[in-house]
């Protein structure tokens, strides 16, 4: 369905959704978005894309690593251009201490 002024919004596996139900429904309409709508900000650290940083990013960001899903900023942690098993680290630590570390030199 086409709706004038909007346009669809997907749940794709290895998204933000939950992978649970995006592997039943790899790419169904979850609802539409207006075309004028500015992009999400990326919120550092949430993986799961609730805009809260927490236990439950920890999870989704575990789960996307074993399901070899593809990169989603917000789940880069360390900030280092990649997903992978130091962003998990990076977020416990923060989660932790509630401090980022510093961001990786250029």
């Amino acid at each position: 369905m086409n709706v004038e002024g909007y346009y669809p919004s997907f749940c794709q596996y290895g998204s933000y959704a939950s992978t649970a139900v995006s592997a039943f429904l790899p790419k169904a309409t979850f609802g539409y978005v207006k075309e004028d709508t500015p992009e999400p900000e990326v919120i550092r650290g949430d993986a799961n894309g609730d805009h809260e940083v927490n236990i439950a990013d920890v999870t989704t960001l575990v789960d996307l690593l074993l399901s070899n899903a593809e990169m989603i900023p917000a789940a880069d942690s360390n900030k280092d251009g990649e997903m992978n098993i130091a962003d998990v680290t990076t977020l416990i630590d923060f989660l932790l201490s509630g401090n980022w570390p510093a961001e990786p030199a250029e």
